[in-house]
């Protein structure tokens, strides 16, 4: 049965899931001196490759404020047949599984990564299009695979809305080729949509990866006033304009809050059923991700 999980990273979306609660504290996600020598080694220097994020003790089991907004870099949006793929990323964090009332927190391996996400959608209408199974992720540096493929989740948050994505483990500093796979969208479409993306599409896109890009997205993290830490509510949610990216490539890097829950970050989960994927820290909550039966509803 294809199960959906929604994601909610420890940051922003912990508001779904009633157990979850914001990550970490100061250091690392995992919050020990060796997790930090560890990860120091790993790197070959002293950068940090996760922040550490302040910890909302008994977070409300509802949507609430996270305690700081995400920072991410945006890379330029890319054109598949009837798709429009804009590639985002951030530091790698915990997020959530959500299947009905049970929820799953699921952590980074440690060492280098990255949390990639993306949001799709059609540049005609420009309506934020769902992927709910077979999307894949490949992962190249100097033309050999790193890792194996990964299916993304379906995620959603408070911020960044419908997109997918996954932590995914890196080698060393360097540039990287990512491979995105898109399935055909099988549900039911109607209107501007009816008739359209039936066929697989296949984007790529690179990457570099090194401290000036650990800096940007751990040193631009925007903390919340603490006295507003767990309230209920949540982060306006970004403008997603589409195409507006700098003559880097990078666009603007945008503050990508961590919802209670979330996607990105922190307490906003961001899977979703990919098959089944949780909730992302920082972002709120993710939805479904690709094939991930195991992980239940997303």
């Amino acid at each position: 049965m294809n199960r959906r999980r929604f994601f909610h990273c420890a940051g922003s979306v912990a508001a779904l899931a009633a157990a979850a609660g914001c990550i970490g504290s100061d250091g690392l996600s995992g919050g020990s001196d060796d997790a930090d020598d560890e990860t120091s080694d790993e790197t070959g220097d002293d950068e940090r490759v996760a922040p550490d994020l302040p910890e909302i003790e008994n977070p409300p089991d509802a949507v609430y404020v996270p305690t700081h907004r995400e920072a991410m870099r945006m890379l330029e949006p890319i054109e598949a047949g009837e798709y429009m793929l804009g590639p985002m990323l951030s530091y790698p964090h915990p997020f959530w599984l959500v299947d009905g009332q049970e929820t799953e927190r699921v952590d980074p391996d440690g060492g280098p990564a990255v949390h990639l996400m993306f949001t799709l959608w059609d540049d005609e209408t420009g309506i934020v299009l769902p992927v709910d199974a077979g999307a894949q992720i490949r992962v190249e540096r100097d033309g050999e695979q790193v890792g194996s493929p990964r299916t993304p989740w379906p995620m959603i948050s408070q911020e960044m809305g419908f997109h997918f994505g996954d932590n995914v483990p890196l080698d060393e500093d360097g540039t990287y080729t990512i491979e995105v796979t898109l399935p055909p969208i099988d549900v039911r479409k109607t209107g501007a949509l009816e008739d359209r993306f039936t066929e697989t599409e296949t984007v790529t896109f690179e990457f570099t990866y090194d401290e000036g890009f650990r800096q940007e997205v751990i040193g631009g993290i925007d903390y919340l006033d603490e006295e507003h830490w767990g309230e209920r509510g949540a982060l306006e949610p970004m403008e997603h304009d589409h195409g507006a990216h700098g003559d880097d490539g990078h666009g603007e890097h945008g503050d990508h809050h961590d919802d209670g829950d979330d996607e990105h970050g922190h307490d906003d989960g961001h899977h979703g059923d990919g098959d089944d994927h949780g909730d992302h820290d920082d972002h709120g909550d993710h939805d479904d991700h690709g094939d991930h039966d195991d992980h239940g509803d997303h």
